[in-house]
């Protein structure tokens, strides 16, 4: 059986023969990570217990659609990022 929020090719919920293969329409929304200098980006563990880390941007790299940005953590560090899903921008006020 499929979870609830997933059906069978036919849109059933019943389980496929062993061996079947299941072709699924997966909705995906592009969003771009816009941020400018002087952001705060806050990147989110990626399991369980990991801590977050903040920091801010200092500089944008790379182009609108590929961005790059040059971030100094609350610690000191300073890298270059490359902002993906576990990535969040809060801009300025």
């Amino acid at each position: 059986m499929y979870p609830a929020s997933e059906t069978g090719p036919t849109g059933s919920t019943d389980a496929l023969p062993i061996g079947a293969r299941a072709s699924y329409r997966v909705r995906q929304e592009v969003v771009r990570m816009q941020a400018s200098v002087g952001d705060r980006v806050v990147i989110h563990g990626r399991i369980v217990g990991a801590a977050e880390r903040s920091g801010e941007v200092i500089e944008v790299r790379g182009s609108g659609e590929n961005p790059l940005l040059v971030v100094r953590y609350d610690d000191g560090h300073e890298a270059i990022l490359s902002p993906g899903s576990d990535c969040e921008v809060r801009h300025a006020s």
